[in-house]
């Protein structure tokens, strides 16, 4: 808390608390995090580290004061000293997909290239675009997982973060189309595989991923429901 109280009166409660990331947590944010942290620890000596299972299958947090439901930022300043340490995979559903693309049979050579040489494509991406934060292009090439689509758009969401002009740019990037193509198809396939006989898109089961469990589509749940199948089979 104090580190954070001498950032903010050497720059600004509104500056970012990661230098490359200055659209993420602010200093501000940061401070009102980490005092809820030490709420916690002057209640019950520590952070709750309880999980319940989430309908993918996968174990979640349970409380809002767990360690995993804070900005990876903050969780760095948590851990600094203590001798424990915050792992990540790196490219973690890519990962699997490209797993699942051998087990299955379809194509990811070009999201296998993506995956070892990530900071290349990023490069060439902001160079192409002008948009310098890199991380954004990790964002749009994971939401080609949940069925976006490469498109320049204005009501695309990626749009919204890159801007048009950087969009068009990507749509016109044969890396970035022949990567939204493999990865889309791919998609599609891990879906049929997942699919069970007769399924519709009613209150009936429609996929069953790698622990057992069903996702149902509904009229509520319906909607984007390419993006819904592959989070439930990959989390899975």
């Amino acid at each position: 808390i104090r580190a954070v109280q001498d950032r903010i009166i050497a720059s600004s409660a509104d500056a970012a608390l990661c230098a490359s990331k200055p659209n993420g947590t602010t200093l501000k944010a940061a401070l009102a995090q980490l005092r809820v942290v030490g709420a916690w620890v002057t209640a019950i000596g520590g952070l709750p580290n309880n999980y319940k299972e989430q309908t993918s299958g996968r174990m979640g947090p349970l409380s809002s004061g767990h360690i995993l439901r804070l900005p990876k930022a903050i969780r760095g300043l948590l851990l600094q000293g203590s001798g424990l340490f915050d792992y990540d995979v790196s490219s973690c559903h890519l990962s699997i997909f490209v797993s699942l693309g051998n087990a299955f049979g379809f194509a990811t050579a070009e999201t296998s290239a993506y995956i070892e040489n990530k900071r290349d494509y990023h490069a060439l991406w902001v160079q192409k675009t002008g948009h310098a934060r890199s991380d954004d292009f990790k964002s749009l090439v994971v939401s080609f997982l949940n069925g976006a689509a490469l498109t320049a758009s204005p009501f695309s969401a990626s749009t919204r973060v890159l801007g048009a002009e950087a969009m068009r740019m990507l749509v016109d990037c044969p890396r970035a189309v022949a990567l939204h193509k493999e990865i889309s198809a791919g998609v599609l396939k891990i879906i049929e595989s997942a699919k069970r006989e007769g399924a519709t898109f009613t209150d009936q089961p429609l996929v069953v991923n790698a622990v057992g469990k069903t996702l149902r589509l509904n009229k509520k749940n319906a909607r984007n429901s390419i993006g819904k199948q592959a989070a439930h089979i990959l989390t899975g």
